[in-house]
């Protein structure tokens, strides 16, 4: 199991309250739907594309988190996005 995998399996425990739906993408991401103001959430290791309104980011290839706009956290952070998102 990879570590975006496990991330995301965290991610559904913990979020379990914002209905989370898991979707897998070819290139590797994987993105979380969910119930709130945050719409989804992103795991990857790659940029990839434009962060849309609504939706974070999680990622192992961000130096460090950035909270304006949309947010992209570093993996590392996981706790910190779940704080945000509870």
């Amino acid at each position: 199991m990879s570590n975006l995998n496990l991330l995301a399996k965290i991610l559904l425990k913990e979020l379990s309250h914002l209905s989370p739906k898991l979707t897998t993408c070819e290139t590797g991401s994987i993105y979380i739907k969910l119930t709130g103001k945050v719409k989804q959430l992103r795991i990857s290791n790659h940029s990839g594309r434009k962060t849309s309104r609504n939706s974070w980011e999680l990622r192992s290839d961000a130096m460090t988190t950035r909270k304006s706009g949309t947010r992209i956290y570093n993996v590392n952070a996981v706790n910190q996005l779940i704080a945000d998102l509870s």
